[in-house]
């Protein structure tokens, strides 16, 4: 038979007697083991502080590693109970903190927290107890969060770490960073553990209470420095890209995000420029575009756009010589898409992309970041920076869109990227590819009407109206062949509207409207008339709308425009549709007389056609 367990009070007595180094570590050994086996956490407590004495008194003759050695292999083990574990814990890290006075290498200490933490998890109260007592590391929290980070960071993004433990860590983090706030280091160190946490946290986790105060945590510490360091623009830019890709799944699931959004705002109010990339603008775009429907929702965006856009400006403005690397032409569809939802706010943000525009060029970096995107929106958001930052490749690739008559719809459900490259094409400064971008959505127009979803084409409908809408920048130095570029385009993107226009109701809404509002100005008027011809073409619904412009008299005698594209329309309505064409006859014998040999020609063409179709009786 074995040696029966000494009592508590015979270890005890050992441990303090001992006066030689061997019968010191046989004390010890022997107040180990049965701190292992007893589930007497008063027993547990005063052995291991036995012990623990017994080692200082004999510091000179062992091991200095000797109690936390010990330490380490009960607390590893001793799972039950948990006020036990959580002890062990506690007096294991106190240990390792006492350790730091004379050592500046924690990486051994690191992976022994972590190796006893993964053993078992009831040892973290101990830890994070430790970590905040009176007498515990805080005048070097510093050096002491780099020990305990892997444990910490372990905790936050387990899969089967109880809730209230998280909640438990992040509150020890909050107190270890406002405890320490005259050192910015120690935020910082905090910060890190927070974001290198977030990168981390399981999607199963996205969606928990405990990860939205990890956020805002993160958040309010990068808010709180003083000082804009390059390594705190980073950790937000970090941030910002987890938020964003955390609430664009969230909301396919109908989970609330607010509590998300409203921090994404407080970063970008403290560190706007950690969001002033082409990469997080182009990613919100499409948030907006094809994730976020919901008003609350997109107004929050639209806040965090505000100050992200206002400090893009100034930069721009400053530094507008050698041009602009940020990329804001992405925003053009989502914005103007949300016009009627969010009029005055959406409205000063187009203001501020067309301002940053007008400031400065867009130069693409030589050398752009090479991160690994980590989601397939943030991947999607690298390849159209870097398509955009390649003028010809861009140019080349858009001519190999739509290239021949299809009636198929679009390869993907999702053609809000596509939607979104084009219209931010169609607003870039460089001529090639603004024109490029026009002929690649006039073939889709003619080539494959149907490819664009409703919603979609809505979409680019609005947008459109948008970029027509606008003034070009006055320049008296544009030569006659960059106005005559500029008004083809326009031209085009005009075009490509009336084609648009017949989708949908609401298409065909928007766009008469800015029929009717393009018939009201005078130099307008023959575009007006062509472009409702246009979409007649493709809906004969709006005939009646035709009938009433053609019939109407020319403001000006002088409108000679007007007065050919008129002739013009009738001509082509009588080869198109003699029938309804046959209503213009008093006109078309009035244009006989006409001064304007084109437009008697035009007239002498309209009756042959009508006479082909049988609508006319006279030879």
């Amino acid at each position: 038979m074995g040696s029966p367990t000494p009592a508590p009070a015979a270890l005890l007595k050992a441990l303090r007697q001992a006066t030689t180094a061997a019968a010191a570590t046989s004390a010890i050994n022997h107040a180990v083991d049965y701190i292992v086996s007893t589930p007497s956490l008063a027993a547990t407590q005063q052995l291991t502080f036995g012990l623990q004495s017994c080692a200082s008194l004999h510091r000179s003759v062992l091991p200095a590693d000797c109690v936390v050695v010990r330490l380490q292999q009960a607390a590893a083990i001793c799972a039950a109970p948990t006020g036990k574990a959580e002890f062990l814990g506690f007096i294991l890290l106190q240990q390792l903190f006492r350790s730091l006075e004379y050592s500046m290498d924690v990486s051994s200490e690191r992976q022994l927290l972590l190796k006893v933490y993964n053993a078992n998890r009831d040892v973290l109260p101990g830890f994070v107890a430790a970590l905040t007592s009176g007498d515990g590391p805080l005048a070097h929290a510093e050096q002491a969060l780099q020990v305990v980070a892997p444990v910490l960071k372990a905790a936050l993004i387990s899969e089967t770490e109880q809730a209230e433990r998280k909640a438990m860590v992040l509150d020890t983090l909050s107190r270890v960073a406002w405890h320490a706030d005259s050192s910015e280091a120690v935020r910082t160190a905090v910060a890190r553990i927070l974001v290198q946490a977030l990168e981390l946290v399981p999607r199963s986790d996205w969606r928990s209470a405990t990860y939205a105060m990890l956020v805002a945590l993160a958040v309010d510490l990068l808010a709180s420095f003083s000082i804009r360091d390059l390594e705190y623009v980073v950790l937000a830019a970090q941030i910002a890209r987890l938020v964003l890709e955390t609430t664009q799944w969230l909301l396919q699931q109908d989970v609330g995000v607010l509590a998300l959004l409203q921090s994404l705002e407080r970063l970008a109010a403290a560190l706007p420029e950690a969001l002033w990339r082409s990469e997080f603008l182009t990613s919100c775009g499409y948030f907006l575009a094809a994730k976020c429907s919901s008003p609350m929702e997109q107004q929050l965006m639209l806040r965090v756009l505000t100050h992200t856009l206002t400090f893009g400006r100034e930069a721009t403005r400053t530094k507008a010589a050698s041009g602009r690397s940020v990329y804001v032409e992405t925003l053009v569809l989502p914005l103007s898409s949300i016009l009627s939802s969010h009029g005055s706010t959406v409205s000063k943000l187009l203001k501020l992309v067309t301002e940053i525009q007008t400031t400065a060029r867009f130069t693409p970096l030589l050398q752009l970041e090479d991160v690994a995107a980590s989601t397939e929106t943030a991947a999607h958001a690298q390849s159209i920076v870097r398509l955009i930052g390649q003028e010809k490749t861009c140019e080349a690739w858009l001519a190999s869109l739509f290239p021949a008559a299809s009636d198929s719809t679009a390869a993907t459900a999702d053609d809000k990227w596509l939607a979104l490259l084009i219209v931010a094409l169609l607003s870039d400064d460089r001529p090639s590819l603004r024109d490029a971008a026009a002929g690649c959505l006039e073939r889709q127009a003619s080539n494959s009407p149907k490819f664009w979803s409703a919603g979609t084409t809505k979409m680019l409908v609005t947008s459109l109206v948008f970029l027509v809408s606008q003034q070009p920048a006055e320049e008296s130095t544009k030569s006659v062949a960059t106005q005559r570029r500029f008004a083809e385009w326009v031209a085009s993107c005009l075009f490509s509207l009336a084609t648009l226009a017949a989708t949908t109701t609401d298409t065909m809404r928007i766009v008469l409207r800015l029929i009717d509002s393009m018939n009201s100005v005078a130099k307008m008027r023959a575009m007006a008339l062509k472009l409702l011809f246009e979409v007649w073409r493709k809906e004969s619904r709006v005939f009646p709308r035709l009938e009433t412009m053609l019939l109407e008299r020319n403001a000006d005698d002088q409108d000679v425009d007007r007065h050919v594209v008129k002739v013009a329309t009738i001509k082509a309505l009588c080869e198109m549709e003699p029938e309804q064409g046959v209503e213009f006859i008093s006109s078309i014998q009035s244009f006989l007389e006409d001064e304007l040999g084109t437009v008697v020609a035009m007239a002498m063409d309209a009756i042959a056609a009508l006479c082909a179709a049988d609508c006319l009786d006279f030879y």
